[in-house]
C-alpha cells in the first residue's frame, strides 16, 4: 500500500511514541522511545529533541543513518 505524506501524517498523529534506533560506535543497535507529542505536520522530516550530551547524539554524529518506527494499536497501515 502506498500512502501520501498527508495520509502518513494523519496516521502518525494518533501514535504518540516512536522508537528511534541508531548504530552505536561499537556496532550495537541502540533503540530509544521518542515522543512526537502528537504534533505532526509531516513534510518528510521527523524532528525530535534531546540533550546534546546523550549517547544517541554521538551515535547519530558517527552514523546518521537511523530507523524510526511507529506501531499503533492495529499497526500503522
Amino acid at each position: 500500500m502506498t500512502m501520501t505524506l498527508t495520509e502518513l501524517s494523519e496516521k502518525m498523529k494518533s501514535i504518540d511514541f516512536a522508537m528511534l534506533a541508531t548504530q552505536t560506535v561499537g556496532g550495537a543497535i541502540g533503540t530509544r522511545p521518542m515522543s512526537n507529542n502528537r504534533q505532526v505536520d509531516y513534510n518528510g522530516d521527523s524532528w525530535f529533541f534531546t540533550d546534546d550530551s546523550t549517547l544517541m547524539v554521538a551515535d547519530i554524529a558517527a552514523n546518521p543513518e537511523v530507523n524510526l518506527s511507529y506501531q499503533g494499536s492495529s499497526g500503522l497501515l
